[in-house]
């Protein structure tokens, strides 16, 4: 049921607002008051860092809820709980408890239909207080201001970093970008951001000063030194503010002295590990941490407003640990330095320069505008030096796809274009990419079906070569499924 439900709904709404999405929540009894949560927007990086924070407060003890989005093969992903998603009964008995609800909501007079993403925010947000989660990494979906994650109570807000993309919505300018992903940014509370360019980083300083928001700039009140990129993984190190000589709360001193003026001292946290590969990995790394340590201080705040709600009856399928039964000015004392290194030493992100085993190796990576084909591009130089290697490519309409291709195709030997099966909005007709990449690359292959696609690649590549598939998370999610299963998608 819920994927028929869901499939029926828009992915955007003609009028964007938070009224629709409020609604939901209204009459689900305002789960959203029930837990804090760590906010996460950006263009680039966001559902890396978001993996990375919520394996840190894991690793703390905690129970941590993760929304993310789009999911690669299953609906399920999105909505995960202490790294297990949420199973078909339970995302089915929550589409049927909305489904009435919905109907409401589209004949409220200034409400409207709701749309598929408001529905499953509302779904994850039901589902994390109803699980009793300390707290909840939810990643924005589209912007920020009104983008329906905007009704969680955040106690730490992430900003990671913002290109061009989505220009048909958000604006054609990184400021105009930048001005309406800082719409996540509340009064009072911290914000942690990656480096950005320049304009876009005037916005976010100019946003958070104006709502009162200590704000922590990569480049500017912390740094991250890469030490190293391998096949294995990437290790660095990141210099956090410090304010009283606690090392496990370093940064979150930082955050609440005003603004960044306040650093006494500094201090290097040497040889974080994280198994996603690319030396960006390093800065989104470095977000993670100390987003985490500032929501150790931050976070220290009497519980949201309104009690839990009852959870579904039965067992709860993971029992809390002791630990967490303390109370919530102590719940963050967990997070340490060591839950750092664990957090992000164990953390797994599928589909984003992921290396599947066996001959010719197969590299899945969702890049899907320039900027993020352009870090792929570095970590395939980084990764894989003396190989060149097959692309396997499709990407949607909307996309910059001759920037895309600028970056990725001098690299390779081949490209074979395709199309995802399914995706929200249409891709771009494999024979239009292949007429874009004739002048970039030696030879051009078009192959509609996507398994077809890879097979082609992999006979081109060899066993000793690279195949390369990116473009399109769509397309990512869809080989992934094809060549690993649907089993291995659980977010431990």
């Amino acid at each position: 049921m819920s994927k028929t439900l869901l499939e029926k709904l828009e992915r955007f709404g003609e009028r964007p607002g938070l009224e629709r999405i409020q609604f939901l929540l209204n009459a689900l009894g305002n789960p959203e008051r029930a837990f804090p949560a760590v906010h996460v927007a950006g263009t680039n990086g966001k559902g890396s860092t978001s993996a990375m924070i919520a394996s840190v407060l894991r690793a703390a003890g905690l129970r941590v809820g993760l929304f993310t989005s789009p999911h690669l093969v299953r609906y399920n992903e999105r909505i995960v709980v202490d790294g297990r998603c949420i199973s078909d009964e339970e995302l089915d008995a929550l589409m049927g408890e909305l489904e009435p609800l919905l109907r409401m909501a589209a004949a409220a007079p200034g409400v409207g239909q709701p749309t598929e993403f408001e529905a499953a925010t509302a779904a994850a947000v039901a589902y994390f207080a109803r699980r009793r989660v300390d707290v909840a990494v939810v990643e924005v979906g589209l912007g920020g201001s009104l983008d329906s994650t905007n009704v969680v109570r955040p106690v730490v807000s992430v900003m990671t970093p913002i290109g061009l993309d989505h220009t048909n919505r958000l604006g054609k300018t990184l400021a105009q970008i930048a001005r309406d992903k800082a719409g996540i940014i509340r009064p009072g509370v911290p914000v942690v951001s990656a480096a950005q360019a320049p304009e876009a980083a005037q916005v976010i300083a100019e946003a958070a000063a104006a709502r009162g928001a200590p704000l922590l700039m990569a480049g500017r009140d912390f740094d991250v030194r890469l030490r190293g990129v391998g096949p294995d993984g990437t290790e660095f190190d990141v210099k956090v503010p410090v304010t009283d000589g606690e090392a496990a709360g370093a940064a979150g001193n930082a955050a609440k002295a005003a603004g960044h003026a306040a650093k006494a001292a500094e201090r290097w946290m040497k040889g974080l590990r994280v198994p996603l590969l690319g030396a960006h990995q390093a800065g989104n790394g470095a977000v993670a941490a100390v987003a985490c340590l500032v929501l150790r201080e931050a976070g220290g705040a009497p519980e949201p407003v309104g009690a839990h709600p009852a959870p579904h009856p039965g067992p709860d399928p993971v029992p809390r640990p002791a630990a967490q039964q303390a109370a919530p000015l102590g719940k963050w004392a967990g997070i340490t330095e060591a839950a750092v290194r664990e957090g992000l030493r164990n953390v797994r992100w599928p589909g984003r320069m992921e290396v599947l085993p066996g001959r010719p190796a197969v590299i899945l990576d969702g890049a899907h505008n320039a900027e993020a084909a352009a870090v792929l591009a570095e970590a395939l130089r980084a990764v894989f030096p003396s190989r060149r290697p097959v692309f396997v490519f499709a990407a949607l309409r909307e996309k910059p796809v001759d920037r895309m291709l600028e970056q990725l195709l001098p690299l390779g030997r081949a490209v074979v274009l395709t199309a995802p099966r399914s995706s929200r909005t249409p891709p771009m007709d494999p024979h239009e990419l292949a007429r874009r990449a004739a002048d970039r690359i030696e030879a051009v292959f078009v192959e509609p079906a996507a398994e077809r696609a890879v097979e082609k690649a992999k006979a081109l590549a060899g066993p000793e070569g690279v195949v390369c598939v990116c473009g399109s998370l769509y397309l990512v999610g869809e080989v992934r499924g094809l060549l690993a299963g649907e089993g291995s998608f659980e977010r431990e």
